[in-house]
């Protein structure tokens, strides 16, 4: 009987490490599409600034997407907690 319960255990240890594994997988791959996604975004706020300069025209546009980059660019840092720099980033 006791041995039996230590296999149980065991067994429920060993699929509980399995499970908890694959939901930090699952919650890395989430951060990098939020990392990737913010990069986008950023890339896009800079090219609306650069058409603007390009265009040599008013520079109220930029403003609003100055205040974007200073959003996105806080909320990045946020996505790299310690830890974060191995693996696939």
């Amino acid at each position: 009987m006791r041995k039996t319960l230590v296999v149980a255990l065991v067994g429920a240890l060993a699929a509980g490490a399995m499970v908890g594994g694959a939901t930090i997988a699952m919650a890395q791959g989430d951060v990098i599409a939020q990392r990737k996604d913010n990069r986008k975004q950023t890339a896009a706020a800079m090219r609306a600034i650069k058409a603007i300069v390009d265009a040599k025209g008013p520079t109220a546009g930029a403003v609003e997407q100055a205040a974007k980059l200073k959003t996105l660019e806080a909320a990045f840092v946020k996505l790299f907690p310690a830890g974060s720099d191995k693996g696939e980033t």
